[in-house]
């Protein structure tokens, strides 16, 4: 499979995307959460609040929870 296809689409939670972000990057994965987050809020800071909501409720509650953790 090509990496950018939607052929087959995965569901995962926070804890697997920054245990992605983190092997891709060869980020430690404190760090990689770091970087998850800050995402969340430069995008919050970006976007309308109806978009970023629309974002929220596709990624899950997992998110919601590690973002409102984060500050």
């Amino acid at each position: 499979m090509r990496r950018g296809t939607t052929d087959r689409i995965e569901r995962f939670g926070h804890y697997d995307s920054v245990r992605r972000v983190a092997e891709r990057t060869m980020l430690k994965e404190e760090e990689a959460d770091r970087g998850v987050r800050t995402v969340l809020a430069v995008l919050r800071e970006a976007i309308s609040e109806k978009e970023f909501n629309d974002l929220m409720s596709q990624l899950g509650t997992d998110f919601s929870q590690a973002l409102e953790s984060a500050g």
